[in-house]
């Protein structure tokens, strides 16, 4: 057996025996991809202790380039009118989770960022779903510290609820690393409040290692590679299957660790009774489409795309609904390799076959060159460029839940 098949082995084998008896379970994941007998294209070693994306859609940027822009990102942060006008800007409501809602509907209720909660359709009427909390990133700050005088500026817009607020959570999916999509002041304080049945955690390869001083010993954590998926139980709410999907982006926590861990998209599906595939959710993490080296937001065909997100249309799709990042994409030329443009994300929204999808990555924290309200109206532009509607694809109030039918 290939090195990195026995590395695998070994660590879904750990994750395994990791699984305590309570209230849900979840098969150790396999790859489906069975007939592979060399390293992945998208791991740098046999050991699988470094990664990189195998496109020609993907171009690292330069360091100089990217050292000047995050110190402009950082004196517009300062000196953005927008920062005490957010509340207007952006639509925000209470939470409720969607419990008015038909339980045989998938919900998805936008907590700001990357962040939602999908509760998948009930197995039986009156009940609950399974329920996932994705990229969940609560702090006021993208940073290893919260503070007022050091780091970048905080957010914009309040979180919509506090951690306490937010219902039963069966498992916590995260895309990658970055402060605001893996927050471990968040996951503490997930992980303190419910010890007797703690979420299951699914986290892209080599990301244990940043969670252990944070996650109690009685946290079930699953990694997983691109493509590996697994079968998720709870009991009284049926079943999903979790799949580990590619994504163009990158990993650092501290700089030196870049591209040690890897980064998802994840796709989550509700089986039915009859273990048909139900309802279904892509969720994009943060990603990108198409590296170009000028500030265009039409489509150029001269530029190559990520061919994985076709590929994820065809093994794993059509979806009910997709969760689709839309901001932090200008200046163009520096952060289209990992970060969507919003006409990025009616190509990536076709190319996945969602039915419908919900913009994300916009709206609370300012992380690039582009104005906190700017990326809907892109995404109106683009949605015209490419003939579709509304209904489609859409931008919510940060705290509302939407339900789609199967």
């Amino acid at each position: 057996m290939p090195t990195w098949r026995r590395l695998c082995r070994f660590k879904l084998q750990r994750s395994k025996m990791a699984v305590r008896k309570q209230h849900s379970t979840v098969s150790s994941p396999r790859s489906s991809i069975s007939s592979q007998s060399k390293r992945p294209a998208h791991w740098v070693n046999d050991k699988g202790t470094a990664f990189v994306n195998p496109w020609d859609s993907y171009k690292v940027p330069a360091f100089w380039p990217l050292f000047k822009f995050v110190r402009q990102v950082g004196k517009e942060q300062r000196d953005d009118p927008d920062f005490e006008r957010a509340n207007e800007l952006v639509p925000q409501v209470k939470p409720d989770f969607g419990i008015n809602e038909p339980t045989t509907k998938l919900k998805a209720t936008w907590l700001g960022h990357a962040c939602f909660l999908v509760e998948l359709p009930a197995p039986k009427e009156g009940g609950r779903g399974i329920t996932f909390l994705l990229d969940p990133a609560f702090s006021h700050q993208c940073f290893p510290i919260q503070s007022t005088w050091l780091g970048p500026k905080g957010r914009y817009t309040p979180v919509p609820c506090s951690v306490t607020e937010l219902p039963e959570i069966d498992a916590i999916v995260i895309s990658h690393n970055h402060y605001d999509h893996m927050d471990l002041f968040t996951l503490k304080d997930l992980y303190a409040r419910s010890p007797s049945r703690p979420p299951t955690l699914f986290i892209p390869l080599r990301n244990t290692a940043t969670l252990q001083s944070t996650l109690p010993s009685s946290a079930k954590i699953i990694e997983m590679d691109w493509w590996d998926e697994s079968e998720f139980v709870v009991e009284g709410k049926g079943s999903a299957k979790v799949i580990c999907t590619p994504a163009q982006h990158t990993c650092s926590r501290i700089g030196i660790d870049r591209d040690k861990a890897l980064w998802s998209s994840w796709a989550l599906q509700s089986i039915t009774s009859t273990g048909q595939k139900g309802a279904s959710a892509w969720f994009g993490g943060d990603t990108g489409y198409s590296y170009v080296d000028k500030d265009i937001h039409t489509i150029d065909p001269s530029y190559p795309i990520c061919p994985a997100f076709t590929e994820i249309g065809e093994r794993a799709g059509p979806f009910t609904l997709g969760l689709i990042p839309i901001g932090a994409y200008a200046p163009r030329h520096l952060m289209s390799p990992a970060h969507n443009a919003p006409i990025d994300a009616v190509r990536m929204f076709k190319d996945v076959k969602c039915k419908q999808a919900i913009a994300m990555h916009w709206g609370t924290w300012r992380m690039a060159l582009d104005r906190i309200a700017e990326p809907p109206l892109k995404l109106e532009e683009a949605r015209k460029e490419v003939g579709m509607s509304e209904n489609e694809f859409s931008v919510c109030a940060i705290g509302e839940t939407r339900a789609y039918d199967p």
